[in-house]
């Protein structure tokens, strides 16, 4: 019980410095650039957290909760997943970034 509230505390510490060192760079990001380009920045950042909450799709809560009680065969599925998962969302983020960036230069430029 007590090495549980160790990695515990551990996990909680280095998710606030996760986020506090985020907060800096956000921050330093703004500051730095012009309006549209810290929109954009904006905009392909939650995009990579989009997709990489898309490519996670649960499957590493699962892979915790299942992976005592399973043979390694699970192992080997869960690895599959995750690579037909990052080449779809890989496939579909550069879409959606191409999109995003072509229509950020046509609008501009109608401006």
């Amino acid at each position: 019980m007590k090495s549980s509230y160790k990695n515990l505390s551990i996990v909680g510490f280095s998710n606030f410095l996760n986020l506090g060192l985020g907060l800096i760079l956000f921050s330093a990001a703004a500051k730095s650039l012009t309006l549209d380009e810290f929109g954009v920045y904006s905009f392909l950042t939650i995009l990579l957290v989009w997709f990489s909450k898309f490519i996670d799709f649960g499957s590493n809560s699962d892979f915790v909760s299942n992976f005592l009680g399973k043979s390694k065969s699970y192992l080997n599925e869960l690895i599959n997943f995750k690579i037909i998962s990052f080449i779809f969302s890989s496939v579909l983020g550069s879409i959606a970034v191409y999109t995003a960036v072509n229509y950020y230069y046509s609008f501009k430029n109608q401006v």
